[in-house]
């Protein structure tokens, strides 16, 4: 079976000499618990869901499984650990290991092709959401990694987004109607102007304009993305939201349904079997919050606790200083600080309740520590 041989190849990896440049990532104790998961998802082909701590340590465990599995896998993941996985993590495994199966970065998945594809996540949920239903999608099993931004990553793959070239082209293709429409465009314009923010919810009376314009638009041949617009612009769901450029005053009118688990359960999750894989999911393994909210059926679950057995927190107090109203509190707050933080060579967090002050001990602290320091 998948599970033994991965098992195996995963041992011998760990056995290799310490310098190599993987070798910080192979300790992770549950490195061998988490591949036989992954693989046993593989040959069941059922879904999986599994919570990791943070970092990137338990990559090694789907991504081996991936390339010793006969068929074609699929890996979704952002374009940072897309390029980690291509640059760095898959050259040494195909040369530590001597696996011939071939990989590659692909915009969708490819029926001929019986490798390791690295997907985007936002092009590979697009791709399903808008296929034919009549056609059969390829049943290419599926690492998702980071699964923690997959609410994300459906918005942004289920949203229709109304940009300033939309509105040109929907008055060129209904031309008896261009004032109407360009009316109403402008009364947003003015709408949206007298926002303070970047990104906002639609207000009632933006709303009321919204809902003039999708009956004007009513029994009429649109174009795309309108005709897309209307039919979500017609679900009780719907909601509206606005991208503003402050500078420019453009906007961009977003809409998406509040609930997609209907759609991700019938065109995704039914279409392949899924590994889902990221941090901090849900309060339990089972994460059923989690998967009630996108759709995803039963699955296997696991979930890896964070090994805090070696981490030490040093609390200090700075007691000595004199009162904070005073002129010399500042000064002797800050050298203490300097004293403190030379002898840390990780992580320090300081607290600071007064804003003013914060922003003072971060100025003279940067001055000090250069970019080491952050504030907030």
């Amino acid at each position: 079976m998948i599970e033994v041989e991965v098992h195996q190849q995963l041992r011998q990896l760990q056995r290799q000499q310490q310098g190599d440049r993987l070798d910080a990532r192979a300790p992770w104790p549950h490195q061998l618990t988490m591949a036989r998961l992954v693989a046993r998802g593989l040959r069941l082909q059922r879904h999986a869901l599994i919570q990791v701590p943070p970092g990137g340590a338990h990559r090694l465990s789907y991504l081996l499984p991936a390339l010793m599995w006969p068929g074609p896998t699929a890996i979704c993941a952002p374009a940072d650990v897309r390029a980690e996985l291509l640059h760095d993590v898959l050259p040494y495994l195909q040369t530590a290991l001597s696996l011939a199966k071939p990989a590659r970065e692909c915009d969708r998945l490819l029926p001929d092709f019986d490798g390791v594809m690295l997907l985007d996540p936002v092009r590979w949920l697009r791709d399903r959401l808008h296929a034919d239903s009549s056609v059969s999608p390829p049943t290419v099993p599926l690492v998702l990694d980071r699964a923690e931004y997959l609410d994300d990553w459906v918005q942004d793959a289920i949203a229709v987004s109304i940009s300033s070239h939309h509105w040109h082209h929907l008055r060129l293709a209904l031309p008896h109607q261009a004032k109407a429409i360009e009316r109403l465009e402008i009364r947003l314009f003015q709408a949206f102007a007298r926002r303070p923010l970047p990104q906002f919810l639609l207000h009632a009376d933006e709303r009321a304009i919204v809902a003039e314009l999708a009956a004007l638009l009513a029994d009429t041949d649109l174009p795309e993305p309108w005709l897309a617009w209307g039919n979500l612009n017609a679900r009780a769901d719907a909601i509206a939201w606005v991208h503003r450029n402050l500078e420019t005053g453009q906007f961009v009118l977003h809409l998406a349904p509040s609930d997609a688990s209907d759609l991700l359960a019938t065109r995704v999750w039914s279409s392949q079997p899924v590994v889902a894989i990221g941090e901090a999911l849900d309060l339990t393994k089972d994460a059923p919050n989690f998967r009630q909210r996108l759709g995803l059926p039963d699955a296997t679950a696991l979930r890896f606790l964070p090994d805090r057995r070696d981490e030490v927190i040093r609390v200090c107090t700075l007691s000595t200083l004199p009162a904070p109203h005073s002129p010399l509190f500042r000064d002797r707050a800050i050298a203490s600080l300097r004293h403190l933080l030379c002898d840390v060579p990780g992580t320090a967090v300081v607290l600071v309740s007064d804003r003013p002050l914060q922003s003072q001990i971060g100025t003279a602290l940067a001055a000090e520590f250069g970019s080491r320091v952050q504030v907030n």
